[in-house]
């Protein structure tokens, strides 16, 4: 196993996986979108994907880190966007690495925490993220007003 930053050279196998992710969340993966997304994301340097090889480096799973600013704490901290293993390679810890690979990146660029939201039904995760010493937020509700569907 292995985890390295993404490059725009791995954009046709984290496509898949992203699509996958996707669809886990109920969310419309089809058409060009979602590839654009991601190539979008990486040309223009929106965001930081790193991404799981298994021994064969085959790309088994990826997460996606957005930058953003935090007035109270006065300095950034990562968005966790996204995190997604393909189910034929889990139970081998790559969604751990993929997290100590983030935190790893939040240290390295002086970050101020590492925020992330997950589905209440994705207790998989949910489990994960506790193990790892995540805490869930009982300070603040988030509330969300969609402009697009």
């Amino acid at each position: 196993m292995r985890i390295r930053r993404a490059t725009v050279e791995d954009l046709p196998t984290i496509h898949p996986l992203f699509v996958k992710y996707l669809q886990f969340y109920e969310r419309d993966s089809s058409g060009e979108k979602p590839m654009t997304f991601l190539t979008e994301n990486l040309l223009e340097s929106r965001s930081t994907i790193f991404v799981a090889e298994n021994d064969k480096r085959k790309l088994c799973g990826f997460t996606q880190l957005y930058q953003r600013l935090s007035s109270l704490s006065m300095g950034h901290y990562i968005y966790l966007s996204d995190l997604y293993v393909n189910e034929t390679c889990r139970k081998q810890g790559l969604g751990k690495a993929l997290m100590d690979a983030a935190k790893e990146y939040a240290i390295s660029i002086d970050a101020v925490k590492i925020e992330l939201n997950t589905a209440h039904t994705n207790i998989a995760a949910q489990s994960l993220y506790e193990s790892l010493e995540y805490q869930m937020d009982r300070d603040y509700r988030t509330y969300i007003l969609m402009l697009k569907k």
